[in-house]
């Protein structure tokens, strides 16, 4: 069995796309993406969560997101979780990111 890696999230970009190169030249974009849990505690307040998560966008997605993308701007997200490693300071240390196969650009809601 191969199993299943598949992410989808839908959130608000924290901040403008962000280009990057890898070691081997390859340009690739940077999201930051944020998404908010809810939910009501004991004495019943609303309390809220909110997580940052990491996107890779490669190739013309990449440029699509870095010409049009803005710190703000509501984002589907569909990829894979992709984990690597490297060293900082002489320790090996791990980093999930998201690999984007897609990135749907959403509408802004406007303020009523």
């Amino acid at each position: 069995m191969n199993g299943l890696n598949r992410v989808i999230l839908v959130g608000t970009l924290g901040q403008d796309p962000k280009p990057l190169t890898t070691k081997e030249g390859k340009p690739y974009a940077s999201l930051s993406l944020a998404t908010s849990r809810f939910w009501t505690n004991k004495s019943g307040t609303v309390e809220r969560k909110t997580d940052w998560h990491r996107v890779n966008v490669w190739g013309r997605k990449a440029e699509l997101c870095q010409e049009y993308l803005k710190k703000g701007a509501p984002v589907c997200v569909e990829g894979s979780l992709s984990t690597f490693e490297f060293e900082e300071n002489g320790e090996r240390r791990w980093k999930t990111v998201i690999s984007a196969e897609d990135v749907h650009f959403l509408p802004t809601q406007k303020p009523h």
